[in-house]
């Protein structure tokens, strides 16, 4: 068993839950308020490029070299930021 195993944590303002392509259209929304792919100080994949980034994570997960999470919002089940370790 790998050490990296998905699980999903759970708190009041925010839920950690393993990334995956079913997360893509909230993630989209999400980096739209505000372009945030334009900003200088972090790595925000652009809308079109955001499947692609969700694949290289996985993979790398896959592999054993990362965990991804997306950070849901618990009043409306959306995603709203991903996460990595």
């Amino acid at each position: 068993m790998s050490w990296l195993e998905p699980i999903t944590l759970r708190g009041t303002h925010a839920i950690l839950a393993p990334l995956s392509q079913a997360h893509h259209d909230d993630l989209v929304e999400a980096v739209q308020d505000g372009e945030l792919w334009k900003l200088w100080y972090t790595i925000i994949p652009e809308p079109a490029k955001m499947r692609a980034e969700i694949d290289r994570r996985l993979d790398l997960q896959a592999k054993g070299m990362m965990l991804s999470f997306a950070a849901i919002d618990p009043r409306t089940s959306k995603a709203v930021a991903s996460q990595r370790t």
